[in-house]
């Protein structure tokens, strides 16, 4: 067996993925109950609707002219008019608050409710498990042999405790599996498997190393917390919704039976939560088999105990919904792991479909577009920016790393992102699927329409964001792996790389979330909002400013300093994490020949080539600004203060400097051999600074003789060229860098300050 891949070096997806079935069905029991609770006849929804109708009545304010949309008027100004027009409902909303609390207060218990279930159904099923197994403590009267065997595999993984291994002496077939909760952590046991002790103890060795893989894992707790989960969301949320979804009404609403669309909504809803459920279980049975192969002498046992398992029941078309994998793709990944570093489109679409219905919940509460508190959509895009990076982002950067350790496989960020965008929008259409059903029958044609085309419209401003994140993450990857490659794990690396990538993608998804806030209720006004998000990079408000200082700080950051602590990089694959086997000296030696780059080479390629293109590019500019010059001193204008150059001159320098910075950011993606994209927008953002101060100097020296205008006139050019600059060079940047690939890793000189790969194997020389 060749040298393997070591996913243990990162976190592992069964972490995220729990993450996000818990926020998952949260959300959907969040949405199931809120239309349980208004649809199902009692006290509770008399006095609620009966309130409404009363406040409405009496406070609701004269229709009024509706907030003009417009690209030219900026998402800022027209969120002032928004707030005006809430205002205009603060009475009716004041009238309704004491009824509205109660409905979330109830809807937020029904959920507690269901996570209670759950836990009480994690703690007692262990109990369970052993009456319905009818299982018993194997003790060394009964097999004494069998006992010190498995207290010595127990030493062997350097398990934190021991479990209680348990048995059922009638069952004659071979299995294992193990179960347990935070007190208790069980490994059980046939008959047949106790037998095999005996007969082939090889093979009960590689199960046994199996099992107690998902103890050393830490991957117990969460699988039988996510299957009580599931047994409580079926019990709790699905079956009553299904029941109560055919005897409902909701008074006034025009609604009648809630039948056809509540029972497909309620269906579609429960087959994602058993589809990230037993995601979560088939994971997990990927890391214990590779686990398991670090302490089995012969891996070719574990492939052959994987193959001679029973065969799979589980039609091809079902099997993403089943909770083992098929041995044959389990035997491939033992022998391979590469598989588990890569993003899949599956993952990312149920991550997208997750936001989407995140989205539609968190509106669930809004009577009226006027209700929406624009501070609510900061901590949702953070908490949608976390769930994003911590899933699609993972996979990203394990598998760049993966590529730098081996061979590269082709990228998949576009499938990646599309999967996300996806599943932004089937996530929002299951949610609304009952509201969707009733504006069918009472709206017009081109209102539906307009609502498909503005979720559609802001599902792909979701996959583009999904992009321009992952291009990063590959960029920090490719710095930080190199950057960890002489530590013991790059977990140090990856947590910074999440705390500072959850801030920044938090940034970009915040107007994804404020354009579905807006749109959801405007439709056709939707898409231009969509399109007046990019109005917000450019406004010189306080938000903005810090918005787009923390975007570019959070861009260049990693990479900047990985460059700084440069001295201190390895070669990628003299990192002891990097493979299950250990590295020796002489792996290296015969690995693929490296390029070796000196010193300077590094210092031209990083962070010198960048300023020394925005010196060009900036002296481009001040060429432009004489001729501005020139040709209005041609006509006849005088220098002084009458000197106006607000016209269409300013266009001219204004568009040229758009013009520089997008060329400039394409020459430096060309021209770099690694973190293509972080250089691009590094040298545009000091491109912009140069331009605004020679646009200041020039000016303040034609117009009152002194080159030190006021300050604030260099701060409005820096937000204008930037503001602008940023949104149009950072697709193009984005587009060469897939053309042309994310370029070779640099690799610096072994040195002095290259210490060895482990104790005792001495130091990693490079060939020549």
């Amino acid at each position: 067996m060749k040298r393997r891949l070591n996913p243990f070096a990162f976190p592992s997806e069964t972490d995220f993925r729990f993450v996000l079935l818990i926020v998952l069905i949260v959300s959907v029991c969040l949405s199931n109950f809120y239309i349980l609770i208004q649809t199902t006849p009692s006290s509770f929804q008399r006095s609620y609707f009966a309130t409404l109708e009363d406040c409405f009545s009496r406070f609701l304010p004269e229709p009024g002219p509706s907030p003009e949309l417009s690209l030219a008027t900026g998402l800022e100004d027209f969120t002032a008019r928004l707030e005006q027009e809430s205002a205009r409902y603060a009475p009716a909303r004041e009238c309704t608050q004491p009824v509205s609390n109660k409905l979330i207060l109830g809807i937020f218990a029904a959920t507690a409710g269901v996570l209670l279930v759950a836990a009480l159904i994690f703690w007692l099923s262990p109990r369970w498990t052993i009456r319905r197994h009818r299982l018993s403590p194997i003790t060394a009267d009964d097999v004494p042999e069998v006992t010190a065997y498995l207290d010595s595999l127990g030493r062997e993984m350097g398990l934190p405790r021991r479990p209680r291994f348990l048995w059922n002496p009638l069952n004659a077939t071979r299995s294992a599996f193990t179960f347990g909760n935070l007190s208790h952590q069980y490994v059980a046991m046939s008959m047949g498997l106790v037998s095999q002790f005996y007969s082939d103890r090889a093979a009960f060795r590689a199960v046994l190393l199996h099992e107690l893989s998902h103890l050393k894992n830490a991957d117990l707790v969460k699988t039988q917390f996510a299957t009580a989960l599931w047994v409580a969301f079926l019990a709790c949320v699905a079956l009553p919704g299904l029941f109560f979804s055919l005897f409902a009404r909701q008074p006034g609403s025009g609604f009648g039976l809630l039948a056809w669309s509540r029972i497909w909504q309620l269906i579609l809803l429960t087959g994602l939560v058993y589809y990230v459920r037993n995601g979560i279980l088939r994971v997990r049975e990927y890391y214990a088999d590779v686990r398991a192969s670090e302490y089995e002498v012969d891996p070719a046992v574990l492939e052959r105990v994987l193959m001679d398992a029973p065969p799979e029941k589980t039609s091809r078309r079902l099997r993403p919904f089943a909770t083992h994998p098929p041995p044959a793709t389990r035997a491939g990944v033992l022998n391979d792991p590469r598989g588990l570093f890569f993003a899949t489109f599956g993952v990312a679409a149920v991550t997208g479909a997750v936001m989407g219905i995140i989205y539609s919940t968190n509106d669930l509460w809004a009577t009226s577009l006027g209700q929406r508190f624009f501070g609510q959509n900061s901590a949702l895009s953070l908490l949608l920016a976390v769930l994003l990076i911590g899933t699609v982002g993972l996979s990203i950067w394990r598998g760049t790393a993966a590529n730098l350790l081996e061979p590269p496989r082709p990228r998949r960020i576009g499938r990646v992102s599309l999967g996300v965008g996806l599943g932004l929008f089937l996530g929002a259409q299951i949610i609304d699927m009952a509201g969707t059903l009733d504006f069918l029958g009472t709206a017009d044609l081109t209102s539906i329409l307009s609502l498909q085309l503005f979720l559609a419209a802001w599902a792909l401003f979701g996959a583009a964001i999904t992009f321009i994140a992952g291009l990063w993450s590959i960029t920090c990857a490719t710095a930080w792996s190199e950057f960890a490659a002489g530590r013991r794990a790059p977990r140090m690396a990856y947590l910074v790389w999440f705390l500072v990538a959850s801030g920044v993608t938090a940034i970009l998804v915040y107007p994804l979330s404020i354009s579905y806030s807006m749109g959801q209720g405007l439709y056709l006004g939707g898409l231009i909002i969509l399109g007046a998000i990019p109005t917000y990079l450019i406004t010189p408000a306080p938000g903005a400013s810090i918005a787009k200082s923390v975007l570019f700080i959070g861009i260049w950051a990693l990479p900047l300093a990985a460059w700084l602590f440069r001295r201190r990089f390895r070669p990628i694959r003299q990192a002891s994490w990097g493979y299950l086997e250990p590295v020796r000296a002489t792996d290296v030696g015969t690995a693929e020949p490296q390029p070796q780059a000196s010193e300077p080479e590094r210092l031209v390629f990083s962070i010198p080539l960048a300023v020394k293109s925005a010196l060009v590019f900036a002296a481009m500019f001040l060429v432009v600004l004489a001729l501005k010059w020139i040709v209005r001193f041609g006509r006849g204008v005088q220098p002084g203060p009458a000197a106006d150059y607000n016209d269409l001159f300013g266009e001219i320098i204004l568009g040229t400097a758009i013009l520089l910075q997008v060329v400039l950011a394409v020459w430096i993606v060309v021209r770099t051999r690694q973190f293509r994209i972080s250089h691009a927008l590094f040298a545009s953002f000091i491109l912009a600074v140069l331009m605004s101060i020679a646009n200041n100097l020039i000016n303040g020296i034609v117009e009152t003789g002194s080159p030190f205008p006021t300050p604030r006139y260099y701060w409005d050019d820096l937000h204008v060229f930037w503001g602008i600059g940023l949104p149009v060079s950072l697709p193009v940047a984005a587009l060469v860098y897939g053309l042309r690939g994310p370029g070779k890793p640099v690799i610096p000189p072994a040195g002095p300050q290259d210490r060895a790969i482990a104790p005792g194997e001495g130091r990693a020389r490079p060939e020549g």
